[in-house]
């Protein structure tokens, strides 16, 4: 049981010439790092990277940065989903003293494609 393990992520893709791949996230403190670099192993065409980590759960990217232009892009690998249409249901319930039950006392249903 112990407080830090060596976490092996990998990635199959073609090799990239013009950029470098980093994983981006809490664990990296949103930023790009060298020590978050993966490395393109040649043999087993994919971007590996070895990396201590705190046990716990972290959320990340794989985060192209441009060469040249030194942007970074988190999109390259993972996409943008902006535009997909999230639906969402609200249900208020209501729970009158002595009751053993809930009652549903309103109800709305709302998309995210209304917000933009």
């Amino acid at each position: 049981e112990a407080d830090y393990a060596w976490v092996y992520f990998n990635l199959n893709a073609d090799s990239i010439t013009y950029g470098d791949l980093y994983l981006i996230g809490e664990l990296s403190n949103w930023r790009i790092q060298d020590d978050f670099k993966l490395l393109f192993n040649k043999q087993n065409n994919k971007y590996e990277a070895s990396i201590y980590l705190k046990q716990g759960y972290y959320n990340y990217y794989y985060a192209l940065k441009d060469r040249s232009t030194q942007k970074t892009d988190i999109t390259f690998i993972e996409g943008t989903h902006y535009e997909t249409k999230n639906d969402y249901f609200i249900y208020i319930y209501h729970r009158s003293v002595g009751d053993k039950y809930d009652q549903l006392i309103g109800f709305l249903k709302s998309s995210s494609k209304e917000l933009f």
